[in-house]
């Protein structure tokens, strides 16, 4: 049997599994017939991936089957969010425009059409009229000008749209499109259920030591992989799932992890929510990431501090802390995991050295150039010594990434969108009284979520799905301060 169809099997089995273990708990928070389509869409795309055998192939038939799935459904958002993690983003050029994967192909057929319509509710913004909007616009604008010190215009110009489709659609249409709490708690839901899956194909893929998903590279003849390279830290695989990379894979645990968070309280039954937990937790861990591990554990704190009773939940939780600290050397296999851990661990600790090298030589290319930047980082003095085998620096760290290529001002536009996202949840968050009730517990995990995400993209560089990630998240946050606003005031939110 082909390696693909094994896969195939493989997947199937863990999704379905989950798919119906999950749906008498998670069907009665959705729509009538919502979950249902969730199910058979998710399991069609993984078909038609494995089964096409040709990416053109596949990218149509694709299109197709997501355009016919999405007709008539009310809450579009939720849909694309439990789809985001389905299959790698295998790629190949669209003739004179730009690379085609799956996350492109499901914003341009779920979101680029929602853009499109006119049919707008009156409390949504129209483009243009929020300050998000204009920081993202310019951020845009700016990286695409810079392209051109080493690239054509037209060249630039396809970056452009390459940064519209990844970063501006994802953001524009979760922060308009999402009409009340019960959609913004679906989409939240569709994501975390996405994630559960992902992160359940992620404790197979580290306890047999078989990426699942690389098959696909020589089943989709055609088609490019991005990055699904085989990489180990000690003697663990670190697990790709869908996502192509560990790092990936692992702040989209965190993301799942902190929208679980809200999720869970409404999951009624104590062991089906235990069990996820543990399932997203399992899966945070497969991918040996140690980046996430620190941010999924400071959004746990960060969550706890935000909420009721912050010092007997928070005694509690570090007297765990303490208790599975004095723990590790004891147990079996504790010394290992010891060595895996971030700053006290052996394993692989040259790369916390090699992340301060990069930090310090980055520093002086800004200082010299502070304003926009440089195009090509290898090219300058101070990283000839970092430059890696294939050519590259590679600069596991997304705000120097940033700055390095779009200067200062890049860096202000950048990390300034997402201040005002947790300015804006935070300030709404503080109209609600109730502090315990669904919408204030909302909040919380958007906050707390969205500052874990922020330090973890400290130690990985915007590679893979992670720009659309952030800026989806960012959207998710500024739905939730515009229906919290309309919801707890008289007068009309204002995003002024």
């Amino acid at each position: 049997m082909p390696e693909h169809f094994k896969s195939l099997i493989v997947i199937l089995t863990i999704a379905s599994t989950i798919f119906y273990l999950a749906r008498k708990h998670i069907e009665p928070l959705l729509q009538p017939g919502e979950f249902v389509r969730w199910r058979n869409t998710w399991m069609g795309i993984t078909l038609i991936a494995f089964l096409a055998s040709n990416f053109w192939l596949y990218i149509l038939a694709t299109g197709f089957y997501i355009s016919r799935a999405v007709k008539h459904l009310e809450n579009r958002v939720a849909f694309f969010a439990v789809l985001l993690f389905v299959v790698p983003l295998i790629y190949s050029r669209l003739p004179f425009l730009f690379d085609i994967d799956y996350i492109r192909l499901l914003v341009l057929i779920i979101l680029l059409p929602m853009f499109l319509s006119t049919k707008w509710r009156k409390d949504a913004p129209r483009l243009g009229k929020t300050s998000a909007d204009w920081l993202l616009i310019l951020l845009i604008i700016l990286m695409t000008i810079l392209e051109m010190r080493g690239r054509t215009f037209t060249d630039a110009l396809r970056s452009g749209m390459t940064y519209s489709i990844d970063m501006f659609l994802p953001y524009f249409i979760a922060s308009r499109a999402i009409k009340d709490f019960k959609q913004l708690k679906a989409v939240i839901i569709g994501f975390a259920f996405a994630g559960l899956i992902a992160g359940a194909i992620a404790v197979f893929e580290n306890v047999n030591q078989w990426l699942v998903y690389n098959a696909l590279e020589n089943a989709l003849s055609g088609g490019y992989f991005s990055l699904g390279a085989y990489l180990g830290r000690g003697t663990s695989l670190r697990a790709l799932s869908s996502l192509g990379h560990p790092l990936v894979l692992g702040l989209a645990m965190v993301i799942t992890f902190g929208f679980f968070l809200f999720v869970a309280p409404s999951i009624k039954n104590k062991k089906m929510r235990w069990l996820c937990q543990l399932t997203i937790i399992a899966g945070l861990i497969a991918p040996v990431s140690r980046g996430p591990w620190v941010a999924a554990t400071a959004l746990l704190f960060i969550f706890i501090a935000l909420g009721p009773n912050v010092v007997k939940k928070m005694s509690i939780a570090l007297i765990f802390s303490a208790i599975a600290a004095a723990s590790l050397p004891v147990i079996p296999g504790g010394q290992k995991i010891i060595n895996l851990l971030p700053f006290v661990g052996k394993v692989d600790s040259f790369n916390v050295d090699y992340r301060e090298v990069m930090l310090d030589k980055g520093i002086l290319i800004v200082k010299r150039k502070p304003l926009f930047g440089v195009y090509e980082p290898s090219e300058e003095p101070e990283m000839e010594d970092m430059v890696q085998g294939e050519g590259i620096v590679d600069i596991v760290n997304s705000y120097l990434n940033i700055v390095l290529a779009y200067g200062i001002p890049g860096l202000i536009l950048y990390v300034g969108f997402f201040l005002l996202a947790l300015y804006r949840v935070n300030k709404s968050k503080k109209k609600i009284k109730d502090k315990s009730n669904e919408e204030a517990l909302c909040g919380r995990a958007l906050l707390a979520t969205m500052l874990a995400v922020l330090m973890a993209i400290s130690s990985v560089s915007s590679i893979g799905i992670i720009p659309t990630l952030l800026y989806f998240l960012a959207g998710i946050m500024f739905s939730y301060a515009r229906i919290i606003d309309n919801t707890y005031k008289k007068k009309p939110f204002s995003w002024k």
